[in-house]
């Protein structure tokens, strides 16, 4: 950073603090979602003419859940040479932490704050086969791990809570574990999510069946085709049965 002819930063009043404590005096120019696009034009006629210019990210590494990726993909366009120190990265931290196996896996960035968005992907997630990696919100992570109940209710899940930090702590269980075990005790702090793959099909009587699918209509926003298609995957039950088994005693 001491060798740039400057440097770009998601937040500069973050990434002052570092260069304060290493004694860089570098000039900072703030680079984020919002002015990305505009700023992009005037950074690559700069690295065209020679100039040295870094990239760097808060508090992780530049891309992952962060901006940088059009800036990346042009430098790649116009032949800019372009190169990439490690850093620390939350997912790739909380795989390693988890216990789970680490592949496959999959990472998913942050969450779709949508409640239907937010199904439709979970339900993707289910029928992946290895480990999913995600990051979300404190103040959602109860809405979501209550979906997983009804989505994803075998499925061993650890939330990696403030990593590499003071606090770090990480929470394993199935969802409803986690949510029993959290009771009255608020979340704060980054949170990783990661769902491992169901490595048994559960069992359920009828009356446990008929209460998926609804809360998967009333809860989770699926259609009812949907839920049936969803149960059967989970249960490994032909649709057909099911439908059969939903339907009301007169007609069946």
């Amino acid at each position: 950073l001491k060798n740039v002819d400057y440097i770009l930063a998601e937040d500069t009043r973050h990434s002052l603090k570092l260069l304060q404590y290493f004694s860089i005096e570098k000039k900072l120019i703030s680079f984020h979602d919002c002015n990305e696009s505009y700023k992009q034009d005037r950074i690559v006629e700069e690295l065209l003419e020679g100039r040295a210019i870094a990239l760097i990210s808060d508090a992780g590494t530049p891309l992952i859940s962060d901006p940088g990726f059009e800036l990346v993909r042009e430098c790649i366009a116009k032949k800019i040479p372009i190169t990439h120190l490690p850093g620390p990265n939350a997912a790739i931290c909380a795989l390693v932490l988890s216990g789970f196996s680490p592949a496959p896996f999959q990472f998913i960035g942050f969450l779709p704050k949508k409640q239907q968005e937010l199904t439709t992907l979970l339900q993707e997630i289910k029928s992946y086969k290895g480990v999913s990696i995600a990051y979300e919100s404190p103040h959602r992570i109860e809405k979501t791990l209550q979906l997983l109940t009804e989505i994803a209710p075998q499925n061993q899940i650890v939330i990696a809570r403030e990593l590499t930090k003071q606090f770090e702590e990480l929470i394993r269980g199935t969802a409803q574990e986690i949510l029993s075990n959290r009771t009255n005790i608020e979340w704060r702090g980054e949170l990783v999510l990661l769902i491992e793959q169901s490595q048994n099909t559960p069992h359920a009587t009828p009356d446990q069946l008929q209460k998926y699918i609804k809360n998967l209509v009333e809860i989770g926003g699926l259609t009812h085709k949907e839920a049936l298609k969803q149960a059967a995957q989970e249960f490994d039950i032909p649709k057909r049965t099911l439908y059969q088994l939903m339907l009301p005693k007169n007609e069946n």
